[in-house]
């Protein structure tokens, strides 16, 4: 009989959000299952135990949730992850998505990426660096729901090429130029955010500026029809 593989602890902050928040916040299970490639069933058999140990324990939760019955066997049946919920249990909400958003950020990035997802504010206006906007994950959600996972650009396709291992995985280009983003900026998935492989987004950002999605893929066509 084959050992299940313990649930990773980024995998269970996740889970946490999502039995107490929602978890279309975080992108939908795809997010969670896209760290480990975990099925998505015992994602969602971990979401609803979660739930159902909050209810036990009298700790707020998303009324929406389903809770798992029954008594789950194994460890400690219910009290599975019993460490990590009662932490997280004092955790303000805003400062637990921070926290997954940046454990999304790490999972979704490429050796000496930026990763930094932190807002700053000066004075009435709001700065931000791209990277925010990228690595959203609600927002990185909606663009791959709307736009697919292969590149937009050379059309590399992770999960055609490496199998399930990569199902799902693709970074997210944001296309304004951040001189063009307002105090009031609002982000959308569809018109600012564009899936892309880390090959052409490195070639975007390469030497410090933006090139737009066309002149990218100009260069790749340039060089394979020369």
């Amino acid at each position: 009989m084959a050992t299940r593989k313990p649930f990773t602890r980024d995998e269970i902050v996740l889970c946490i959000y999502a039995a107490r928040y929602g978890i279309a916040e975080i992108g939908g299970i795809e997010t969670i299952h896209a760290l480990q490639s975990r099925s998505r069933s015992s994602i969602s058999m971990k979401i609803q135990n979660i739930a159902a140990m909050c209810d036990d324990a009298g700790i707020s939760r998303n009324p929406t949730q389903r809770r798992l019955t029954g008594r789950p066997t194994g460890e400690t049946g219910r009290r599975t992850n019993w460490a990590e919920l009662s932490q997280y249990a004092g955790v303000d909400r805003q400062s637990h998505l921070l926290e997954c958003q940046a454990i999304i950020a790490k999972a979704f990035s490429w050796p000496g990426e930026l990763t930094d997802s932190s807002t700053f504010f000066e004075g009435a206006k709001r700065r931000v660096t791209v990277n925010a906007y990228e690595r959203d994950p609600a927002a990185r959600q909606c663009c791959i729901e709307h736009y697919g996972c292969s590149c937009v650009i050379c059309r590399f396709d992770f999960l055609a090429s490496f199998g399930p291992v990569a199902e799902g995985f693709i970074q997210v280009h944001h296309l304004t130029p951040l001189s063009e983003i307002g105090a009031r900026y609002a982000v959308d998935p569809i018109t600012d955010l564009r899936p892309v492989c880390p090959n052409c987004h490195a070639i975007i950002h390469l030497g410090g500026c933006t090139r737009s999605i066309d002149e990218v893929r100009e260069m790749l066509q340039s060089r394979a029809s020369g």
